[in-house]
């Protein structure tokens, strides 16, 4: 799976983080590497291991690097 994701900001400002991820899904879990990229001002990468929990729901069980957040949903 693939995911691009950045902080919501008004326009013009230039958001704090933005990234891409790209993971592999087995069952209920996915295992990815992910990496800022130059639209937001961070500048780390890791690995992370997700956790799915619903439909459109994910859960951060491991992670290496500053990945904020801890469970996303879609909207």
């Amino acid at each position: 799976m693939w995911w691009f994701g950045t902080q919501k900001l008004a326009i013009r400002c230039q958001p704090k983080f933005s990234n891409i991820l790209h993971g592999i899904i087995d069952s209920s879990v996915i295992n990815a590497q992910w990496c800022d990229v130059p639209l937001g001002r961070d500048r780390h990468s890791g690995s992370i291991i997700l956790e799915i929990i619903g439909v459109n729901k994910f859960k951060k069980t491991s992670c290496e690097g500053p990945f904020g957040g801890s469970i996303w949903q879609r909207q």
